[in-house]
């Protein structure tokens, strides 16, 4: 299985396919690392094309945290 994200220690990422809508007007995206820890941010203010790619900056910065198997 390919990820998504890879980490710098082994560890990986993969994210989820749909965007929570908030009746606020902004919109949770999510992700899983490890298989079993979630991630997820919110985003005010921005196109989905915009909140994806500081989306994906921002889980590979959590995911580099990760270590493989622990």
């Amino acid at each position: 299985m390919q990820h998504d994200i890879i980490g710098i220690n082994g560890s990986y990422a993969d994210i989820h396919g749909g965007i929570e809508k908030h009746t606020d007007g902004s919109f949770t995206m999510y992700a899983t690392i490890q298989d079993d820890v979630l991630f997820h941010q919110k985003y005010f203010y921005y196109t989905i094309a915009e909140a994806r790619k500081l989306f994906k900056e921002a889980l590979q910065e959590e995911t580099n945290r990760y270590f493989l198997g622990v």
